[in-house]
This record gives structure tokens, C-alpha cells and sequence, in this order.
């Protein structure tokens, strides 16, 4: 307790010497009611300083704007009440559809601003400060003790920027049971994952991504559904009652791929953390590169004012701090720039990575003598550098990649070499397309002259598949049969986006693709029935579930005289592989801008270009279907992506 007294004691004078800001911005008389209420307790009176220090630029939206749109909330609590499930109901869809028709989009950046400095009461303050000692002092012995993560990250009263709701001792006794039980860390994932899905029956929903704010704690409970983000506070908003100091970290754009990502961080002594997703029961693993890291802070942060007329406004976000470091090895960079003489003035330039249709700032250095300075920069991510000019990224330096271990290394424009490239993709197979193969396992090829397959035999067992977008199986057989099918493993989800079944008439070398009477089942009326192997997409897929019979089949006639050869099938894909007939242009990067170099139209499921500058940075577009496109190089006969 002593060591704590010091902190506190540090921490007020810290605090005191800012003061003023606040003083003088927000209501005296709330302010020194608080501080007159903990004038005997010094622990409580330095956590109120530095809530009190921080609480100037925290704000909800306007109830005007916002309310309007509450029909939302009316409508998901009644569909819950009759026991609906999905996380897509049409009736909410059609009512969003009407809300936007009669109020517009919501737009945060048009909506009024109440701040809390104004709008707060001492006694709300007071409370939430008192439950947040409670919980913290009681919370179990696994739980930190740090004062300075106690002030930080249980102390504050908000998450987001959403309206406020007295609503902290409540959750507290709602949830102090359940955090009682926890005997370690492993156990706050999963318990609370069992509390919010398995038994409260939260879940994601693309409909809620429209909703555009923060919501309060009885909204979400309301409609038991949110976005990423929505879950994320609402999870550290339950943890910080529970005294479980918490916050969200958070990518604003991946480095392999465009978007970002945000979950929940449990903060723990010696800098060290717990990193999970909101509704998900286990340990965080990042399916993608990032190129910087942040924290979310309740805390104002120190910003560079210089900085401001030459970078974009959500890099001088006061509420964040940089946490990269704390996930990878990261590096500072310095490059030199080209052709600056036109920004010898910009004394701030900014580091961008491709989010697959232009390049996006993720982070902002100083210039000096024409050299950029980057700080913490994670690496094994394409970069570049330049200046953000009237909401306009200019480059001023070639593309580089900052390798796993700090080196750069510039994708030079200036060779003359030439290279011949077979191109498979225009868009990296990632981990979740890759284990939709799974899908196939256990399933097996079958011909049988009755439509029962009583007497059917069994050509092939699919045991194992690589990494490929599509897949031919070589079969033999004795003599044409009438029937052919794929079944599926009864035991496990199964998926497919296309099927083809080829054969020749024996005595003759010519494969053909064979048709006839399909038929299938689950016989069910769905957006993923058995018909979508069929349709000639590979946007569609058909879907079984564990324990359902599934199989697509293809009646070849009685009369047939063809004999099975190969079936080729696809399972459920991206899209993203060349497809057949689609129509693509090939470009590479040079001097400050893509350049065209030729266009094809494909006739199987690969490209093949002839004496392209070699050594470039390349994007591929489907010029016929599809949005998705990344940036690759090609590096020993291959596509290696970023």
C-alpha cells in the first residue's frame, strides 16, 4: 500500500501541472466536488485527477442525431423475444433500408458533439470511480495490482464515444459472480465466451456495421448483435467492471491486404498482455500482416502539433499510443527520397502500405536533408514513402520492403532485365479460402449402373489435397458406367463450388466434358443447394452440414457409351485464381505510377506473359468479374505477394 501511496502521490503531481486545461474548459463546480469528496483519501483523489485530467475532448453524439435511428433496437428486441436467430434478419434489413431512406446515412462526421466536461454530473463521476476501486480491490488474485493500469484501463467511464449510461455497478453485480470463478487468465476468454454466446446468443452481424457509432451496453443487449467493433467495447467495457483493466488494440490497415482489425487486450504486469477476440473462446493469432499496431487510450497522448498540416487527421488521434513492438520485432526506418525539391519545405513525410486499389498512410516521420525518418515499423511489409498533399498521397521514393529482419530493400525501377511469368492468382490465398479444401476430405468418387449405387464401386478416396484452386482426379475404369458421383463424408461439413465430370468412348482419345441428369442432395431450398456446383460460378457454392448425407450425381443415360476419365472439382473459393474466359490486364510500377503492359484473355486456369521488365512491383486486374487485386513481385518463377 505504501508503494501505491507513492504512485498516487506521483501520479497528482504529474497530473496537477496540466490541470488547468481542464479547469478551465469543463465545469469548476463538478470538478471540485469530486476532488473536495476524495480530499481524504489520496488513492481515490489522484485516480479522479487523472480521470478528471483526461476527460476534456471524451464526447457522445448528439441524442437528436442518433435517436432516430432507435426503431433498430425496438425491432431486434422484439424479434429476440419471438425467438429469432439469425444474425441477418430480413426484417431488420428492410427496416435499416427504411431508416436510411428517411434519415440518410449515418455519418458521425455531421453529427453534433456533447461533451462530457459539460454534460456530467459529480455524483455519476464519483460512482463510477468508487465501483471501479471496488471491483479492482475484490477482483481475484491473478488480476494486477498496478495502480498506474487501474487508472488507465478499469478507471475510465467510457469506451467509445457512446451515450452514457449509469450502468457500471449494475454490470458489475451482474457479471462479479462469473469473474469470481476465474481461477487463472485462460479462464476470462472462455468464460466470458460462454456467457455471451453460448448463453446470452451474441453474435457478428454485417447489418450492424451500419451502424456507424458506439452503442450502449442495453442497445447491444437489445439486439444481440453487433460489428467488431461494437463487441470489442462492450467486452472492455464488462471487463473494466468486473476490475479487469482492459482496452482494444487495433490495425487501421493490414499490410498484406486492405482493412484492418481491432480486439480485446487484458493488461497484465511487466508490460505483458492478453490478446483475444471479442466472441471468439481463445488466444488472439493475426491471420494477416500488420504494419503498425495501436492502442486505445483513455488517456490523452502527446501529439506533434508541427505535424498536423501534413499529415491526414486520424493520424494525430490523441486517444492511441503505438504498441506495435509489443506483438513483432520492429525497426526504424530511413530512406531517402527523389525528386523533392517541389516539398523542400515539408518538414513531416508519411509511410503508406497498398490496400489494393491505391496506397494508404499508416504512419508519419520526420524529413531531413531529403531522408524520411520512420519509427517502430513492423517488417516482412511492402512500404512507401512520400507526402500527404491536400488529402493526396505523393510518392518519393520507390516501393521497398522492409524484410523480418530491419533490412530494406528498394524494388528498383531501373533495371532492363526481363522476365517470362506464368501468373496463378491475382489476389494470395489465404488461410481461410486455403481450409475450405477440407471440405473434400473423406469424400469419394463412385460409378454404379443403379441410381441406389447398391452395386456401386468406389473409384477414388479423396485423402489429401495441396494448395491449388482446383483439383483433377485421374480415374480409371473398365467400362462406362451410367451413373457417376462425389459423396461426401457424412461426418464432416462439406462444401463445393464446381464440379466437372470428362470421359472418352472407348477406342478413341478424345476426353469431352460429360453431361446428362444431375441430381443431389440435401434436397433443400437454399442459397447454397446442390445446384450451385453446377451453375458454372465459382461464386456459388454448394454447403452440407456435419451430419447431413450430401452428393451430386450425374445421370449419364442407359444408352451411355462414354467412360469416366476424370472428374475435376473446386471447393468454395475467392474467385481469385484465373479463371477461364475472364478477360486480365498485367501492369508494374514505375516512376511514381502504375504502367500498362498487356492484357489476355485467359484460357485455362493460369497467364502466361513474355519479357516483362523484370524486378517491379506488379498488380493484376480481372477486367471481367471480381474487386480483389494485390500487390506481388515475382521472385523465382513465382507470385510472392504483399
Amino acid at each position: 500500500m505504501k508503494a501505491l501511496m507513492k504512485i498516487s502521490f506521483l501520479l497528482l503531481g504529474v497530473t496537477v501541472i496540466c490541470w488547468g486545461v481542464y479547469f478551465y474548459s469543463g465545469n469548476r463546480i463538478i470538478t471540485r466536488k469530486v476532488l473536495a469528496h476524495y480530499q481524504n483519501d489520496s488513492l481515490k483523489l489522484a485516480a479522479a485527477t487523472l480521470l478528471l485530467d483526461n476527460i476534456g475532448d471524451k464526447f457522445a453524439y448528439c441524442k437528436e442525431d442518433i435517436e432516430r435511428y432507435d426503431t433498430i433496437f425496438a425491432l431486434y428486441d422484439e424479434l429476440n423475444k419471438k425467438g429469432e436467430t439469425s444474425s441477418e434478419p430480413e426484417l431488420a434489413k428492410k427496416c435499416w433500408h427504411t431508416l436510411i431512406q428517411t434519415y440518410g446515412k449515418m455519418k458521425p462526421s455531421l453529427f453534433e458533439r456533447e461533451y462530457d466536461r459539460k454534460t456530467l454530473s459529480a455524483s455519476f463521476l464519483i460512482d463510477n470511480i468508487d465501483v471501479a476501486f471496488e471491483a479492482w480491490q475484490t477482483a481475484p488474485n491473478f488480476i494486477t495490482r498496478d495502480f498506474n493500469l487501474f487508472c488507465r484501463y478499469v478507471l475510465p467511464y467510457r469506451v467509445g464515444n457512446e451515450p452514457i449510461e449509469p450502468e457500471r455497478r449494475k454490470q458489475f453485480e451482474e457479471l462479479r459472480s462469473l469473474r469470481d470463478s476465474m481461477f487463472d487468465e485462460s479462464r476470462i476468454i472462455k468464460d466470458l465466451y460462454h456467457e455471451f454466446v453460448k448463453v446470452r446468443k451474441y453474435q457478428n452481424s454485417k447489418q450492424m456495421w451500419n451502424y456507424a457509432i458506439s452503442l450502449t451496453k442495453s442497445q447491444l443487449e437489445k439486439t444481440r448483435r453487433g460489428s467488431c467493433r461494437h463487441f470489442c467495447e462492450y467486452y472492455v467495457a464488462a471487463l473494466r467492471a468486473c476490475g479487469i483493466p482492459a482496452t482494444i488494440d487495433y490495425v487501421n490497415c493490414w499490410g498484406n491486404r486492405a482493412g484492418g482489425h481491432e480486439w480485446v487486450a487484458v493488461l497484465k504486469d511487466s508490460g505483458a498482455f492478453l490478446a483475444f477476440d471479442a466472441l471468439d473462446r481463445k488466444k488472439m493469432k493475426l491471420a494477416y500482416k500488420p504494419a503498425k499496431i495501436y492502442r486505445q487510450t483513455f488517456e490523452t497522448q502527446v501529439i506533434d502539433g508541427d505535424a498536423r498540416k501534413y499529415v491526414p487527421d486520424y493520424m494525430l488521434n490523441p486517444n492511441r499510443m503505438d504498441v506495435s513492438h509489443l506483438y513483432f520485432n520492429t525497426y526504424d526506418v530511413e530512406i531517402k527520397g527523389s525528386d523533392m525539391k517541389q516539398y523542400k519545405n515539408y518538414s513531416y513525410g508519411v509511410i503508406c502500405v497498398f490496400d489494393n486499389k491505391k496506397w494508404v498512410p499508416v504512419d508519419f516521420g520526420k524529413v531531413t536533408d531529403g531522408v524520411f525518418h520512420f519509427q517502430n515499423m513492423i517488417g516482412d511489409v511492402c512500404y512507401m514513402a512520400g507526402f500527404y498533399v491536400n488529402g493526396t498521397f505523393i510518392s518519393a521514393t520507390e516501393p521497398f520492403v522492409l524484410t523480418k529482419s530491419g533490412e530494406v530493400k528498394l524494388i528498383q525501377c531501373y533495371t532492363k532485365n526481363h522476365v517470362d511469368m506464368r501468373l496463378v492468382r491475382k489476389y494470395p490465398k489465404f488461410t481461410r479460402i486455403s481450409s475450405f479444401r477440407k471440405g473434400l476430405l473423406g469424400s469419394k468418387i463412385e460409378v454404379s449402373d443403379d441410381r441406389e449405387f447398391s452395386s456401386g464401386r468406389t473409384l477414388i478416396t479423396i485423402d489429401e489435397l495441396g494448395n491449388e484452386d482446383f483439383f483433377d482426379s485421374t480415374v480409371t475404369v473398365n467400362r462406362p458406367y451410367r451413373y457417376v458421383r462425389l459423396v461426401f463424408d457424412e461426418q464432416k461439413e462439406g462444401n463445393l463450388a464446381e464440379i466437372e465430370f470428362y470421359g472418352k468412348k472407348r477406342g478413341t482419345n478424345v476426353e469431352v466434358l460429360l453431361t446428362g441428369g444431375f441430381s443431389g442432395e440435401p434436397i433443400k431450398q437454399t442459397k447454397t443447394n446442390w445446384t450451385m456446383a453446377l451453375d458454372r460460378s465459382f461464386d456459388t457454392y454448394f454447403k452440407k452440414n456435419k451430419g447431413e448425407k450430401g452428393n451430386i450425381c450425374l445421370d449419364l443415360g442407359k444408352d451411355n457409351s462414354y467412360e469416366i476419365t476424370r472428374v475435376r472439382y473446386v471447393p468454395q473459393t475467392d474467385s481469385n485464381f484465373i479463371v477461364p474466359g475472364n478477360q486480365y490486364r498485367l501492369e508494374y510500377w514505375d516512376n511514381s505510377s502504375w504502367k500498362f503492359f498487356g492484357e489476355q484473355i485467359a484460357t485455362d486456369f493460369s497467364l502466361n506473359f513474355s519479357n516483362v521488365p523484370a524486378d517491379r512491383l506488379y498488380i493484376l486486374h480481372n477486367l471481367t468479374n471480381g474487386v480483389e487485386e494485390r500487390i506481388f513481385t515475382y521472385e523465382d518463377g513465382k507470385q510472392v505477394w504483399w
